[in-house]
Protein backbone atom coordinates (compact mmCIF):
# COMPACT_ATOMS: atom_id res chain seq x y z
CA UNK A 1 0.00 0.00 0.00
CA UNK A 2 1.79 3.35 -0.83
CA UNK A 3 2.45 5.48 1.40
CA UNK A 4 -0.06 8.23 1.12
CA UNK A 5 -3.26 6.15 1.09
CA UNK A 6 -5.00 6.99 4.12
CA UNK A 7 -7.79 4.73 5.54
CA UNK A 8 -11.35 6.41 3.90
CA UNK A 9 -9.69 5.16 0.52
CA UNK A 10 -11.00 7.74 -1.77
CA UNK A 11 -10.02 8.40 -5.07
CA UNK A 12 -10.32 11.94 -4.55
CA UNK A 13 -8.47 12.49 -1.26
CA UNK A 14 -6.20 10.20 -2.82
CA UNK A 15 -5.22 12.74 -5.30
CA UNK A 16 -5.11 15.48 -3.27
CA UNK A 17 -2.46 13.70 -1.31
CA UNK A 18 -0.19 12.17 -4.16
CA UNK A 19 -0.58 15.87 -5.44
CA UNK A 20 0.19 17.62 -2.17
CA UNK A 21 3.92 15.60 -2.41
CA UNK A 22 4.49 16.95 -5.51
CA UNK A 23 3.81 20.52 -4.71
CA UNK A 24 0.39 21.45 -4.92
CA UNK A 25 -1.25 22.82 -1.90
CA UNK A 26 -5.10 22.82 -1.21
CA UNK A 27 -6.46 24.82 1.27
CA UNK A 28 -10.04 25.50 2.81
CA UNK A 29 -12.11 28.15 3.37
CA UNK A 30 -15.22 28.39 5.27
CA UNK A 31 -16.66 31.70 3.15
CA UNK A 32 -16.22 33.13 -0.75
CA UNK A 33 -17.58 34.00 -3.91
CA UNK A 34 -16.63 30.91 -5.87
CA UNK A 35 -16.39 27.20 -5.32
CA UNK A 36 -12.30 27.36 -5.94
CA UNK A 37 -9.68 28.80 -7.42
CA UNK A 38 -6.10 27.84 -8.28
CA UNK A 39 -3.30 30.52 -7.93
CA UNK A 40 -0.42 29.80 -10.45
CA UNK A 41 1.92 31.86 -8.93
CA UNK A 42 1.98 29.52 -5.55
CA UNK A 43 0.79 26.60 -7.11
CA UNK A 44 -1.76 26.97 -4.43
CA UNK A 45 -6.01 25.70 -4.69
CA UNK A 46 -8.59 27.54 -2.72
CA UNK A 47 -11.47 25.84 -2.16
CA UNK A 48 -14.73 27.76 -0.62
CA UNK A 49 -16.86 25.07 1.53
CA UNK A 50 -19.84 27.24 1.37
CA UNK A 51 -20.54 27.13 -2.19
CA UNK A 52 -20.45 23.11 -2.05
CA UNK A 53 -23.64 21.25 -0.89
CA UNK A 54 -22.46 17.65 -0.95
CA UNK A 55 -19.19 15.79 -0.63
CA UNK A 56 -19.55 14.58 -3.88
CA UNK A 57 -19.84 17.95 -4.78
CA UNK A 58 -16.81 18.96 -3.08
CA UNK A 59 -14.63 15.94 -4.31
CA UNK A 60 -15.10 17.57 -8.12
CA UNK A 61 -14.29 21.38 -7.23
CA UNK A 62 -11.20 19.62 -5.52
CA UNK A 63 -9.86 17.69 -8.28
CA UNK A 64 -11.14 20.40 -10.72
CA UNK A 65 -8.86 23.01 -9.11
CA UNK A 66 -5.97 20.16 -9.02
CA UNK A 67 -6.26 19.25 -12.68
CA UNK A 68 -5.50 23.26 -13.11
CA UNK A 69 -2.17 22.67 -11.64
CA UNK A 70 -1.86 19.37 -13.32
CA UNK A 71 -2.03 21.14 -16.80
CA UNK A 72 0.21 23.63 -15.81
CA UNK A 73 3.04 21.36 -14.64
CA UNK A 74 2.51 20.05 -17.71
CA UNK A 75 3.79 23.21 -19.78
CA UNK A 76 0.94 23.08 -22.16
CA UNK A 77 -0.29 26.41 -23.34
CA UNK A 78 -3.74 26.28 -23.43
CA UNK A 79 -6.01 29.94 -23.13
CA UNK A 80 -8.67 29.99 -19.95
CA UNK A 81 -11.54 28.92 -21.92
CA UNK A 82 -9.78 25.87 -23.75
CA UNK A 83 -8.24 24.88 -20.53
CA UNK A 84 -11.59 24.68 -18.44
CA UNK A 85 -13.35 22.71 -21.45
CA UNK A 86 -10.38 20.24 -21.17
CA UNK A 87 -11.14 19.41 -17.37
CA UNK A 88 -14.61 19.58 -17.69
CA UNK A 89 -14.66 16.93 -20.27
CA UNK A 90 -11.73 15.14 -18.08
CA UNK A 91 -14.02 14.79 -15.39
CA UNK A 92 -17.25 13.92 -17.03
CA UNK A 93 -15.96 11.49 -19.76
CA UNK A 94 -16.93 8.74 -17.23
CA UNK A 95 -20.13 9.57 -17.94
CA UNK A 96 -20.44 10.68 -21.13
CA UNK A 97 -18.79 6.53 -22.10
CA UNK A 98 -21.70 5.58 -20.84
Amino acid sequence: MPFFRHKFHSKPYQLITLLFFMGCKVDFKITGESRGLFYEETNRCLIFLNQHETIEDLYKTITHEVLHYCIEESGVQLDELNEESLIFNMQWANENII
